[in-house]
């Protein structure tokens, strides 16, 4: 509930026994969640499947994309459709998006917001099935994990294209997402144009943690900063459990110091 503007946020309601009864032990009151987006005048979250690995959440629309980072950066996906925080999120991307809804004009012009935080990380599992994503758009020179995706963090992302980025950051900054940990980036690609203002920008990944892999991805285009750890696929690989395989960048690399 945000109390500056009532009109917006996630709403969980939890049955109240009448006068007279109460529930027996063990039992769950139920429970109703309503979620009301940011941006109210989009459509609102409709999308086929139920988020399991039978039946993923079919994403068909920017704007669905768009209100699925706003749960997630809410710490609130998990607990909105399963209402269980450590929940596995299946996501399907049913055909090719353009995010120029979200772009220059769109967040006070530092455009997409990524999805997933260093607080709240994306933990479930994006099945891009094969299409692409344009339009992504991201100037601020003073966010850091910066990329379509934020944080990774558990999951995976994979059968991904995204062309034509521009995408402006401070650190860990990436085409698909600006760190990830625990999690593996797979059959993804990137075009366009990455910059970055401190450490850790890469093509694909800005920085790869621990247990984490970018594995057949490719990029073009070109990559900088005027900071340290830059690369084509990836600005760094933290420890000997981090993993770049089958992978190749085209890109023009820039950057201050340890750049490849």
């Amino acid at each position: 509930y945000d109390e500056n503007a009532p009109e917006r946020g996630l709403y969980v309601f939890d049955a109240v026994p009448g006068e007279g009864y109460t529930f027996v032990d063990g039992a769950i009151a139920p429970r109703i969640t309503v979620y009301i987006p940011e941006a109210i005048s989009l459509a609102p979250l409709r999308m086929g499947g139920g988020g399991t690995d039978v039946s993923p959440l079919k994403i068909t629309t920017a704007a669905q994309l768009g209100e699925i980072a706003e749960l997630v950066n809410v710490g609130r996906l998990e607990t909105f459709l399963f209402n269980d925080s450590e929940a596995s999120v299946y996501l399907e991307l049913k055909k090719d998006l353009d995010l120029s809804t979200y772009g220059r004009d769109w967040n006070g012009g530092k455009g997409w917001k990524p999805i997933g935080t260093a607080e709240n990380p994306f933990k479930g599992h994006f099945d891009g099935g094969g299409n692409t994503i344009a339009g992504l758009y991201i100037n601020d020179a003073a966010l850091s994990n910066a990329g379509l995706f934020g944080s990774v963090e558990g999951g995976i992302v994979h059968k991904l294209s995204i062309k034509g980025v521009d995408i402006t950051g401070k650190a860990s900054v990436g085409g698909i997402a600006g760190q990830i940990k625990n999690a593996a980036v797979e059959k993804c690609g990137v075009t366009g144009s990455i910059n970055g203002t401190g450490y850790d920008v890469g093509g694909v990944v800005g920085i790869i943690y621990e247990n984490a892999s970018v594995k057949n991805c490719y990029s073009a285009g070109s990559v900088e900063s005027t900071g340290s750890y830059v690369g084509g696929i990836a600005g760094k690989l933290t420890t000997i459990t981090s993993a770049v395989q089958n992978c190749y960048s085209t890109a023009t690399v820039k950057g201050y110091m340890r750049v490849g």
